[in-house]
């Protein structure tokens, strides 16, 4: 090691580092300088020989056979990468780990590297399919055994003597990205406090990278995919990230960050999938966001995945806005204690499958409008506290499979036009005070699977135009008290299974068109009210299985006038129920022969089931009138065609 002194003075190089040594001592690998075995010299780069050096030297060449791939060599102190496509092809692949050093016009940067191959390389070294506009002043492979002294001072002979930039500035956008051979960096002897942009400077670098070096980062606005995927870091230091204006990306898909530094972002507005699937993650530090009330930050997806995750300080969120699947999948998650996220708009899958929170906190949500499937199957959820959602109108999914609930607090949620499946498979919830659900038109499968629940309140439904499914499976459900269905139009499946239903009230029916399965397997329903079913185009299996059912009132088909009749309609419609007495079925053929509603081209069967002991139906004129229909409809009691 050659010991040439400080040129520069203590006021540019810190004093551990005034060594200044000719990477030659070291017996390098690899040493290509570009001021040397260039052809062509000054034009562009068909071949580039190493430097002479000692018992190490793998005597490798450098190549391009290509005229649009060649880099320059304008100066004649460096190889000139385009930073499109320009690369070069050693003439025997290099599988050799050590110290690589690249002098660049933008830094002299070390790593440690560990490949099976390397065959080509663009300006810091190989080429993985991103390509940086930067000249090459030289590039070292020194062995392992290096110290950090040395490899310091092997930069600062390469600043001196060949006329590379020692200390990067401005944007490092692509400069290690993907390079899966880099296990350590060994920036120790470089200022980092001129740069700006770290975005997509070190994604994709894999299992061997385990931790980071502390470095200057104070100047860096843009984190953007700055560590994306790089699944063996396991840990990563407390950098200076109080400049930072984005983070998305930032370490998405560190798998291996089992703790995290509380970091200062307060300027940032963007953490977008900042942390998502950091599964090794199991607890996220009082980190200092922005409280701005201009500021409108995205948090969609920034801890998604964390499934190690237990649980999330108390840290003010009050600049929020998007929380889209924040914290989807956090399963190992018991408790949530983050507050001031009453400015969010939009909550989304914001806490889908975190299937270990056991109660969700008192917050106030009273901005977002947005709510499908943010509570999505908290399967251990028991209680729900949140005050205000008041401004919501998409509830689709919201708490769909948390089976642990067992009651929904009295909330307004008045502004909501979409249930869907908001409390399906909600198992244990045996009460509803949830009201202001006059604005809804979709209530599809919304109490489906409410197994639990025995009574439906006297809430009004108003603006609701789709009931489909919307308490099928309702098994435990004994009294039904919703008012105003009177806008619906599908049916379909409505109370399908309700099992303990005893009796159905008087609503009006006048809008539906399709009662599909609508009562199918009510067992327990013995009588059904004087209703207007007059729109309805499909009955199929409307009340097969009501095996309890004796009476069914006289007229309800009398001005039964469908805009077209679907095939199947009255399929099995009365199947299975073996009460039914001789009388109704006098009552439904009756009201059918009066409405005097042809038949649909295919499925014409009207199926009744009945209880043959209560008597023989007198229904000769009815038949008679339904035959004789164009297509005719074909009647079927108890199995025999009449």
């Amino acid at each position: 090691m050659n010991k040439l002194g400080n040129s520069l003075g203590q006021r540019s190089i810190r004093a551990a580092f005034n060594w200044i040594v000719d990477p030659l001592v070291l017996n390098p690998f690899l040493y290509f300088d570009g001021a040397e075995n260039v052809t062509t010299a000054g034009g562009a780069v068909s071949s580039w020989g190493e430097r002479s050096a000692g018992t190490n030297q793998l005597d490798r060449t450098l190549a391009q056979g290509t005229a649009s791939l060649q880099p320059d060599n304008t100066t004649e102190k460096s190889v000139d990468f385009d930073g499109t496509d320009d690369k070069l092809a050693f003439d025997v692949a290099v599988a050799q780990a050590g110290i690589l050093i690249t002098a660049t016009s933008n830094g002299i940067f070390a790593y440690e590297v560990d490949s099976d191959s390397v065959s080509e390389i663009t300006a810091l070294g190989p080429a993985v399919g991103y390509f940086v506009n930067l000249d090459l002043f030289a590039m070292v492979l020194l062995p392992t055994t290096v110290t950090a002294a040395q490899i310091a001072g092997v930069i600062k002979y390469l600043e001196r003597e060949t006329g590379a930039t020692m200390n990067p500035t401005g944007s490092l956008s692509d400069y290690f990205r993907a390079r899966a051979d880099i296990v350590s960096f060994k920036f120790d002897a470089l200022d980092f406090s001129g740069v700006t942009s770290f975005s997509y400077a070190f994604p994709l670098i894999g299992s061997q990278l385990t931790s980071f070096p502390q470095i200057d980062t104070s100047g860096v606005t843009n984190w953007f995919y700055a560590f994306l995927n790089n699944t063996g870091l396991t840990s990563f230091p407390a950098l200076d990230t109080s400049n930072g204006t984005t983070f998305g990306y930032t370490w998405h898909g560190c798998s291996g960050l089992t703790s995290f530094p509380a970091l200062n972002m307060a300027k940032s507005t963007s953490f977008s999938y900042a942390w998502k699937n950091c599964s090794g993650l199991t607890s996220f530090p009082a980190a200092t966001f922005s409280t701005d009330p201009s500021h409108s930050i995205n948090f969609a997806s920034a801890w998604e995945g964390c499934t190690a995750l237990t649980t999330f300080p108390a840290i003010a969120l009050t600049s929020g806005a998007s929380f889209n699947s924040t914290w989807k999948t956090c399963s190992a998650m018991t408790s949530f204690s983050a507050t001031g996220l009453n400015s969010g708009t939009d909550f989304q899958h914001a806490w889908n499958g975190c299937s270990s929170l056991t109660s969700f906190p008192a917050l106030s949500l009273a901005s977002s409008t947005n709510f499908s499937y943010a509570w999505n199957d908290c399967t251990d959820m028991a209680s729900f506290l949140v005050t205000d959602m008041s401004s919501g109108t998409n509830f689709s999914y919201t708490w769909n499979g948390c089976a642990a609930l067992t009651s929904m607090p009295a909330i307004s949620l008045a502004a909501g036009t979409t249930f869907i499946g908001a409390w399906k498979d909600c198992t244990s919830l045996t009460s509803f005070l949830a009201t202001g659900l006059v604005s809804s038109w979709d209530f599809y499968t919304t109490w489906s699977g409410c197994t639990s629940l025995v009574t439906f309140p006297a809430i009004p439904l108003t603006g609701g135009t789709r009931f489909q499914n919307a308490w099928q499976g309702c098994t435990a459900m004994t009294t039904f008290l919703a008012t105003d269905l009177d806008s619906g139009t599908n049916f379909g499946g409505a109370w399908n299974g309700c099992s303990a239903l005893t009796a159905m009230p008087a609503l009006d029916f006048t809008s539906g068109t399709s009662f599909s399965t609508a009562w199918y397997q009510c067992s327990s329903l013995t009588s059904f009210p004087a209703v207007s079913l007059d729109s309805g185009t499909d009955f199929y299996y409307c009340w097969s299985g009501c095996s309890s059912l004796t009476d069914f009132p006289a007229n309800v088909f009398d001005n039964w006038s469908p805009a077209s009749v679907n095939a199947n309609c009255f399929k099995s419609a009365w199947g299975g129920c073996t009460s039914l007495t001789a009388t109704s079925v006098e009552n439904i053929l009756n009201s059918l022969a009066t409405a005097g509603v042809a038949a649909p081209s295919s499925g014409v069967t009207i199926h009744i089931s009945y209880d043959a002991g209560t008597g023989t139906p007198n229904i000769a004129s009815a038949v008679t009138t339904l035959k004789g229909l164009s297509p005719a409809w074909i009647i079927s009691l108890n199995g025999v065609v009449q």
